[in-house]
């Protein structure tokens, strides 16, 4: 475990816990035999821990185009979101998931250096650093207060389409909802991927109301046409969710997941799917499209559940295609 930490590629944030933490380990480590040095360690440790975070919650980095903000109030990223950058826990957890069963060994192939690849890639756009991963898993996603990514395209008129992303079982992630801002930023649409519980069960009622309120902040803003996508249990969300809020959307999206069972809409749906997904089969995809008719349109990609990731500039072209086929 301590091999695959030292051996992650890490942020100057990262870098300065990890050092933080050796000398605390480290002090704590020597204590029975140098208990004045240990001492020294151990202060030494915490104090570069905790000056840390007091500077990144005073001085939090801020994103050019896509930034993490509170919502629906629109007060600026919790505190908690400002203590990590998302690619120190990303790289160090997509290195470890293959040990503990959280990926198969399909899934694990390219999966690092893809991510390696992408978070460069957004801090050469100057996309925030931040992540809504903390206040997600203790629980603070809630209608009246939570976090939202959002990115707003480089327009000169007012914006009129935007793009509500639902995340996957794990919680909400700062790259996910970049690599399809991607697409907002090339339609002229604004992008805002909201926050609910790590299950990524929006059908639920705290992820429903979530979903009202991110429909409302769009509307409020004069969107007029607004498009509802998902990734993973995202898009069986947007699935099941979609006959509710037909008449406040303009299309649906669902990526790597979605509900044959779900009651059927008459929005236009576009489908995108890996053929090697092990989480989802892409029979549940076919069954889907199956049942939505002549209104949906299915793309099937060499793949797996990692698609969107892996496959994104293939994804992401499909993707923006459609969206121009429907705006037209």
């Amino acid at each position: 475990m301590l091999l695959l930490l030292l051996s992650t590629p890490v942020t100057l944030v990262g870098a300065l816990y990890l050092f933080g933490a050796c000398l605390t380990t480290g002090g704590m480590i020597t204590v029975p035999w140098w208990k004045r040095r240990s001492a020294a360690l151990i202060l030494a440790g915490g104090t570069v821990i905790l000056v840390t975070i007091l500077v990144r919650v005073m001085f939090p980095p801020s994103g050019s185009g896509l930034v993490i903000d509170t919502l629906p109030g629109r007060t600026g990223p919790r505190w908690l979101n400002r203590i990590f950058n998302e690619q120190d826990i990303v790289l160090f957890g997509a290195r470890v998931a293959p040990f503990i069963g959280a990926v198969s060994p399909g899934e694990a192939d390219s999966l690092v250096p893809t991510l390696e690849q992408a978070f460069d890639e957004m801090h050469h756009q100057e996309a925030t650093p931040l992540s809504p991963f903390l206040t997600t898993y203790l629980n603070q996603q809630q209608s009246d207060g939570y976090d939202a990514v959002i990115s707003e395209p480089d327009l000169d008129s007012p914006v009129k389409s935007g793009i509500i992303f639902l995340h996957g079982f794990g919680g909400n992630f700062t790259l996910q909802c970049w690599l399809v801002a991607q697409i907002g930023d090339r339609t002229g649409a604004v992008t805002v991927c909201p926050s609910t519980r790590p299950f990524g069960d929006w059908w639920s009622p705290q992820g429903e109301a979530i979903l009202r309120e991110t429909l409302g902040y769009l509307q409020e803003r004069g969107i007029e046409r607004i498009y509802l996508a998902g990734l993973s249990n995202g898009g069986i969300g947007v699935s099941r969710l979609a006959q509710r809020y037909g008449n406040q959307l303009a299309g649906l999206i669902l990526i790597s997941g979605a509900d044959p069972s779900a009651p059927i809409t008459t929005l236009p749906v576009l489908v995108v799917h890996g053929e090697g997904d092990e989480r989802i089969p892409d029979e549940i995809a076919e069954r889907y499209v199956d049942a939505v008719g002549s209104v949906g349109r299915y793309l099937l990609f060499e793949g797996d559940h990692f698609l969107l990731l892996k496959q994104a500039d293939q994804v992401q072209k499909a993707i923006e295609d459609w969206l121009i086929e429907q705006d037209n």
